[in-house]
């Protein structure tokens, strides 16, 4: 299925499709886990366990954030399997891995203007998430307002390039996060993020300069040459 967008329809999206994404994360991104760990009040349980699990979950929460999906989802995975699997911990890696980072990410593909691979995310999430009757519901909802859009009579949506911005930067400061320092080489660069997928799959790497302390990066449009961006963080660099 086409899926098309017109700006009328953008609009309209602010207040349906990613109104309600927003509104699904923006509610229990900031939510901490209900109750009192298991783990915490049964001596058999290793309270490092509990804490390492924790630490793990709230470094993965940092990455989802910062629109860094997959090490979001490689600590969420650990945190679920480090945590004894009847805490809230577990519970929470468990819920970030299968319905929050699902909806952030078909967030991502929506405002890049890939609604299609929006939906095939959603459908996945509401396959995972039957036993829960409200994230299920939710997801209907998105899902409902996305097939909405078949019926536009417009162009497809543009390039957001405020959001391609936005998504590189957060990978570029994810890795700083995780290194000490910015990427070096066009290699360490290609690394994190692969040419052909989000957030370059729309751009490839015109122009690189790093030294670990800042970056000069120049992305250059596939399709039209002419269109480029420019990010730096270049303080540091002489």
């Amino acid at each position: 299925m086409r899926l098309t967008c017109s700006k009328r329809s953008v609009l309209a999206l602010g207040t349906g499709v990613l109104l309600s994404m927003s509104a699904a994360l923006a509610a229990q991104m900031t939510a901490p886990g209900a109750g009192v760990d298991s783990a915490l009040t049964n001596p058999a349980l290793q309270d490092s366990d509990i804490q390492e699990a924790r630490r793990k979950l709230e470094r993965g929460r940092a990455q989802l954030r910062a629109g860094a999906f997959d090490e979001a989802q490689v600590l969420f995975a650990r945190a679920a399997e480090i945590a004894p699997a009847n805490s809230s911990v577990a519970s929470e890696a468990v819920e970030h891995s299968e319905f929050r980072l699902p909806v952030a990410r078909a967030q991502r593909w929506l405002l890049m203007g890939h609604a299609t691979r929006a939906q095939l995310v959603l459908n996945e999430a509401l396959e995972l998430n039957q036993a829960h009757p409200e994230r299920v519901r939710q997801l209907e909802q998105m899902l409902a307002n996305l097939s909405a859009l078949d019926n536009s009579d417009a162009q497809p949506l543009g390039i957001d390039n405020d959001m391609v911005v936005k998504l590189v930067r957060g990978n570029l400061e994810g890795f700083r996060q995780r290194t000490g320092r910015y990427p070096i080489t066009v290699e360490e660069l290609n690394q994190l993020m692969p040419a052909g997928r989000p957030p370059l799959d729309a751009f490839e790497v015109f122009r690189f300069r790093g030294d670990g302390r800042g970056y000069l990066l120049v992305l250059r449009n596939r399709n039209d040459a002419a269109h480029v961006i420019t990010l730096h963080n270049t303080g540091l660099l002489q």
